[in-house]
């Protein structure tokens, strides 16, 4: 019998039997290689910083010994000034004062004394006035008749909601059981003008008209007046 002889396995068979690198040994041999790289490059920056430190020329400090011969040496100015003033006393004849008196100073306008400011007396405070002002709106004869016309069902004599009556300027004032109802002088932060505003009062009722709503918003805006 003739022996089987088996050839051997080309180099494209090899390449097929090879197992491929998975996706994580790609990653992995790629972070190795950016790592290598990373600390060659830091390790080349470092030599470089060095290099460039020890070329740079070292800026000599002046020693003890220069610095305190500085203020030893006496400038030859001083020295000159020092020598002119030791001259003998009698190098210049004395002065003799005169007996001529010295011209007293002429009075100008500047020494005038200023007048003094008469006394005014400050003005007095405006008193506080229950009167609206001139074409203001009045609280029983353009006010009071909306409320009670519109909130009285709510708001009135048999059924105050949350404590709130409405029939008076008093009830008005002497707002709700959770606080007062009416800012005087500002109606944007007064519940009564929000609530109207917004249409949430009078409830189960047509929300009020523009021209109502108007007139309660400039009489609280006119300081909420018992007029």
């Amino acid at each position: 019998m003739k022996g089987t002889s088996k050839k051997a396995p080309t180099r494209k068979q090899n390449e097929r039997r090879r197992p491929k690198p998975t996706t994580a040994q790609v990653l992995r041999q790629i972070g190795i290689i950016v790592l290598v790289t990373a600390i060659w490059a830091g390790l080349l920056a470092g030599y470089l910083y060095l290099l460039g430190r020890s070329h740079e020329p070292a800026v000599a400090s002046p020693t003890a010994t220069e610095v305190a011969v500085v203020p030893a040496t006496a400038s030859p100015a001083l020295t000159d000034t020092a020598l002119s003033t030791e001259e003998p006393a009698t190098s210049e004849p004395p002065t003799i004062a005169s007996d001529t008196p010295a011209p007293e100073p002429t009075a100008t306008a500047s020494d005038t004394p200023a007048p003094e400011p008469t006394a005014t007396e400050p003005p007095l405070a405006p008193t506080h006035t229950t009167e609206p002002p001139a074409g203001g709106i009045s609280f029983s004869a353009e006010v009071l008749p909306v409320l009670t016309t519109r909130c009285e069902r709510c708001h009135g004599e048999q059924r105050a909601e949350a404590g709130l009556k409405l029939t008076s300027y008093a009830d008005l004032m002497a707002g709700s059981a959770k606080g007062p109802v009416v800012v005087p002088g500002s109606a944007t932060t007064s519940t009564l003008v929000e609530l109207i505003v917004s249409g949430e009062m009078p409830r189960r009722s047509p929300r009020l008209p523009e021209s109502e709503i108007q007139t309660i918003s400039t009489w609280v805006d006119e300081g909420a007046l018992d007029n």
